[in-house]
Order: structure tokens, then C-alpha cells, then sequence
């Protein structure tokens, strides 16, 4: 810990480089840390050096006002002071470059940075001398599996095992898992079907219509019933043609052989999921967007009840989506694997959607293929008036898997139309409805970092876990006039690509 006071700055959202606006309505109105996220730094700092400042205005527009952040121990300041004095400055979207080559040399930047979809950013930190800390970087280390979805999955893995080996030929993709209602033990065993090929579907039967129909060879109807039954006629017309019923309540006994049983399947991993990160809440902000489209702007003018939605993925974005297109009264979702997203397999999908939802990152094959193409668009696969949302993002340095997305759009034009077709890929979703939501999920998971386990702040970027390091980006020190700051100047560059949400 470096003796002298450290100041931590807090500053206002508004417009950025990923929020570009001239109108005001349009701009990012949360804030990194909240009134009783002060108030935990300097707790978690009593006897040591350490104060906060808040930039005026900052957390206004969600609630937060100037009296509920002094009367949690900060002191407001204007935004030349904000930059100019601290020692770290938090903030969610990245701030202008200029605010930037404020900060003085040393100083140690926190934020969702993308310094490679930014570059002009990374410039300005080495120029200002200035220390960036990636949040979307930050990952679990070691990586944490919790207990329940060890669970789901491990009976996943012994049950679907069986079913397709003995029903489908030894063919996953001949074998679909169709769950009932959504809980996340579900979503998790959902996730083991589609990693070992399976199709997958989501079904409502608080709807009035909901349909079980496959063109699989074989099918498992996957339910708990601790949490509720499906209604009697599903039962009834699974059994009469032969296929599977996995009640995972009649698991519960073996709860702790089959968390074991997964948990040895898995390499023990230095990195996990995200530390600083909306995107279940990205998921579903993205569906509740696609579903005003194709009622309010689509010709098709249909209602979730009434919708035909495809989930493409199966991470945290693609269950908020699931999640959120159920509570919306869809009648049936279905989730789209890798195995499934061949040219072939993924075309009767697109053909019989209205709202495709995107939560696939291409990884290493970003710009070298798509999931989406253009082509399905102008050969009608994608039929006019349909939805497509897009929950990754995209830009010239980090493509989409949809094709005709090739930058974000923005909170004042946030959709647009080719082929009839529209499209959305907002870039920072939680800011179109959950603003206060997801500043404060952010601002717990920001004072956990810095101040939970293993507390940093005060003992030092020494003490951070490799998940930590690997999100630093750190001038040289050949660049620098002084060194950096809290016992950063030996780390290097490690910085990654990743998702803002």
C-alpha cells in the first residue's frame, strides 16, 4: 500500500466514444459506484489513507443525489478536479479521450475500456502516462462452478447420454431436450444438451398454445417438479409417442454424486466468468427491445404470445433472453447450439422465426464467418418484418456473428432496417430500461473487488488474483515520466477482447 492519501474518483456517466448523442434523453445516466458503495470503501479503509470523490451530477438522473453521496462520506468536486486529483477513477463507459489526458501520470483508470474496439483510448492512457484496469477483463481465479449448476449438468450427462445412445442412433442432433418453465437449473442442463449437440427448447404452458412437436428421433421432457408440473395434455401427448419425462426433483437424493461426478469431469481452471458484468440483465433488456420492434415497428405486429423466437448461444446474455421471452408469455423457445449453427441445420430455425436473438461470440473466427448472413436476409431465410437482436455487439475490430451488423447502435437510434428486416445491437443494453439496476449491480460487484477478498486498494495490486492482472493495461515504462502508482509499474500489458454488458 502506498503511504500517501489515495484518492478515489468517481465519475459522472453521460456521453462517451460507446454513447455518442447530441440529445440528452439519449445519455447514460448511472454512476460506477453508489451512495452506499462509498460508504463500504471507507469503511473497508478505516486507518488507511484513502478518500472518495464524486463528480457533480454523477447518479443524479437514476436517483442518486448530492446530499446521499456526502452523507456517505464523499466529497463532490467538479469534473476538471475529478480527473485532475485522483488516483483512481472509476467509471462504467469509458470517458472522452480528453478527460483522459486530464488525469495525472500514474493514475490508474477503472472502466469497461475495449481499448482494442477504442484505440484512440489506449492512446490517450499512454500518452497521459495513465494505468487502465478492463473491468470486462476481470474474471473469476480460479474458476468457481456453483453446486447447482454442477448438479443440472451432471444429470444432463448421465441421462442425455443414455437417451441418445439408445434413441437417437448415437446422434445428439437427432435428440432434443425440451424444458419446462425456466429456473437456472434448468438453463444449466439446458447448457450441457446443447454442449454435447442437443437441440434445446423452452416451453410456457402458461400459454394458451404451446407445442411439444420434434422433428427429432428422440425427446426428453425436462421438468422440475419441486418448482411446478406441465400441464397434463403435454404429459399425455410425450407419453403416447414413447418419449423421455426427467423430473429433476427425483434427483435430489443424489444431489451431492452427481455435483461430484460433473466437477471431475472439469479441468481445474485458472480463469473463469466475468467478475464485472450485467449479462443476464443484457438478455433481457435485448428480448424486451425485440418485442417492442415486432409489435410497434414491425408489419407482423405480434405480440410475445404470438412470436416465434430463436435464442442463438447459451451463455449468461442467451439466458437472460430465454428468461426474459417466457416471463413475456412466449410460448416456446428454442436455443441454438454450435451444433446446430451449421448452414443446413440452422436454416429451418431462421425460417420459422420472428425474433432471432444473438448471443453467439465467434471468438477467434469474429469476421471469417457469420451465423447470420447477409445472404439469409436477401434470399428471405430471415423473413421480412422479422427482428434480429443482437446481444454481443459489433465494430470494424470485433464482427458481429451477425452479418449486417458491423457497428453498435446507440440509445438515440438504436435500430435499423435492411430487407425489410429490422436490427438492434445497442451497445450497453441495461442502459435502455434497468439504468438503476444495473448501476447498482455494478457498483456491489466494483466495491467487491477492491474491497472484499483480496481488498487491493489498500494491500496492494501485488496482492490481485491473475483474473485482476490480466485486465491491466500499463504504459511502458520507457513511456512514462513517473511511475505508476500502487506497485503497478511492474505488471505488463495483458489486455483481452470482450463483451461490454
Amino acid at each position: 500500500m502506498v503511504g500517501s492519501l489515495i484518492t478515489v474518483g468517481v465519475a459522472r456517466e453521460g456521453l462517451s466514444p460507446e454513447n455518442p448523442s447530441e440529445s440528452n434523453a439519449a445519455t447514460d445516466l448511472r454512476v460506477a459506484i453508489n451512495p452506499a458503495g462509498v460508504e463500504r470503501f471507507l469503511e473497508a479503509a478505516a486507518g488507511f489513507p484513502v478518500k472518495v470523490c464524486v463528480e457533480e451530477g454523477a447518479g443524479i438522473g437514476i436517483g442518486y443525489t448530492r446530499e446521499m453521496f456526502e452523507n456517505a462520506g464523499a466529497r463532490i468536486v467538479s469534473t476538471s478536479k475529478l480527473y485532475a486529483q485522483s488516483d483512481i477513477v472509476f467509471k462504467l463507459k469509458g470517458p472522452p479521450d480528453a478527460n483522459i489526458r486530464m488525469m495525472k501520470p500514474g493514475a490508474l483508470l477503472g472502466c469497461f475500456a475495449h481499448l482494442e474496439t477504442f484505440p484512440g483510448r489506449a492512446q490517450a492512457a499512454r500518452d497521459a502516462h495513465v494505468n487502465v484496469l478492463a473491468l470486462e477483463e476481470i474474471l473469476q481465479s480460479p474458476k468457481i462452478i456453483p453446486s447447482p449448476t454442477a448438479f443440472a449438468r451432471g444429470v444432463a450427462l448421465d441421462e442425455l447420454q443414455q437417451l441418445i445412445t439408445e434413441r437417437a442412433g448415437g446422434v445428439a442432433t437427432d435428440c432434443e431436450v425440451i424444458c419446462h418453465g425456466f429456473t437456472p437449473e434448468l438453463f444449466a442442463f439446458a447448457q450441457q444438451a446443447s454442449r454435447m449437440g442437443c437441440r434445446v427448447s423452452f416451453i410456457n404452458d402458461e400459454t394458451d398454445h404451446v407445442s411439444v412437436d420434434s422433428a427429432a428421433r428422440a425427446v426428453a421432457l425436462v421438468y422440475d417438479s419441486s418448482i411446478n408440473l406441465p400441464r397434463s395434455e403435454i404429459f399425455e401427448a410425450l407419453v403416447t409417442r414413447g418419449e423421455s419425462l426427467l423430473n429433476l426433483h427425483d434427483f435430489e437424493d443424489r444431489r451431492e454424486e452427481y455435483c461430484q461426478r460433473y466437477l471431475q469431469t472439469q479441468h481445474a481452471a485458472l480463469l473463469g466468468k466475468r467478475r464485472v458484468e450485467c449479462l443476464n440483465e443484457t438478455g433481457m433488456c435485448g428480448a424486451r427491445y425485440g418485442f417492442e420492434l415486432l409489435e410497434k415497428k414491425s408489419p407482423l405486429a405480434l405480440k410475445p404470445d404470438a412470436a416465434n423466437v430463436v435464442v442463438l448461444g447459451y451463455g449468461h446474455v442467451a439466458r437472460g433472453a430465454v428468461q426474459e421471452s417466457l416471463r413475456l408469455g412466449v410460448s416456446r423457445v428454442h436455443i441454438v447450439g454450435k451444433e446446430q449453427i451449421c448452414r443446413e441445420r440452422i436454416t429451418p430455425y431462421l425460417e420459422s422465426a420472428n425474433l432471432i436473438i444473438n448471443g453467439i461470440d465467434l471468438g477467434a473466427d469474429k469476421g471469417k464467418t457469420y451465423v447470420v448472413t447477409e445472404g439469409h436476409i436477401h434470399e428471405q431465410t430471415v423473413k421480412p418484418g422479422s427482428v434480429v437482436i443482437d446481444l454481443v455487439g459489433g465494430s470494424k475490430q470485433e464482427p458481429s456473428a451477425v452479418e449486417a451488423i458491423r457497428e453498435c447502435t446507440f440509445l438515440d437510434d438504436p435500430y435499423f432496417e435492411l430487407g425489410g428486416v429490422f436490427f438492434s445491437a445497442l451497445w450497453g443494453w441495461p442502459m435502455m430500461y434497468m439504468m438503476r439496476e444495473s448501476s447498482d449491480a455494478y457498483s456491489e460487484q466494483i466495491t467487491d473487488l477492491f474491497v472484499g477478498e483480496p481488498d487491493f486498494l489498500i494491500k496492494g495490486f501485488h496482492k490481485a488474483t491473475l483474473g485482476v492482472t490480466r485486465a491491466l493495461f500499463v504504459p511502458s515504462r520507457n513511456d512514462a515520466t513517473q511511475a505508476p502508482s500502487l506497485e503497478l509499474k511492474d505488471l505488463a500489458v495483458q489486455t483481452g477482447t470482450g463483451d461490454s454488458r
